[in-house]
């Protein structure tokens, strides 16, 4: 399932999918298939560890350290969090497209960089929804008292 989430929305992303890649790569067809290989075996599920472990750190880290102190104010309020959830985002995000970048390098000759920036942008899109179910779950265990919940 875990594949298949990721698998779709970055190929749409991508604007090609697999098939068609693997069909215009036909006179590398067994590389084009190892890269492919790669993305659904490691990379999809080196992504989701990374969501997963950074993305609660940072929920862990914001509601129970950093919001302590806080300001007052709706606007802090609401700035802090989304500060906090684009952070987060964009720190996975950017480790990702390295990771996949460092990974398929030896596929150069494909060019499969639209593949890694869709992977990093779909994984810009669930950290940031992760974040926000996470917010709605850590506000009622913690003394948050600037968090827009």
């Amino acid at each position: 399932m875990w594949n298949s989430i990721y698998d779709n929305f970055v190929q749409k992303l991508a604007g090609l999918r697999w098939s068609a890649f693997l069909a215009q790569n036909n006179n590398n067809i067994a590389q084009a298939t190892r890269m492919r290989n790669v993305f659904r075996n490691d990379l999809y599920a080196i992504s989701g560890l990374v969501i997963i472990a950074v993305t609660v750190c940072m929920a862990v880290v914001y509601y129970f350290m950093l919001n302590r102190k806080g300001g007052a104010g709706y606007a802090f309020r609401v700035k802090f969090w989304f500060s906090a959830l684009l952070a987060n985002s964009l720190v996975i995000s950017a480790s990702v497209l390295l990771i996949s970048m460092s990974m398929t390098r030896t596929y150069s000759s494909l060019n499969p960089f639209k593949y890694c920036l869709s992977l990093g942008f779909v994984n810009l899109i669930y950290s940031a929804v992760l974040f926000f179910v996470l917010s709605l779950i850590f506000k009622k265990h913690s003394v948050a008292s600037t968090t827009p919940f």
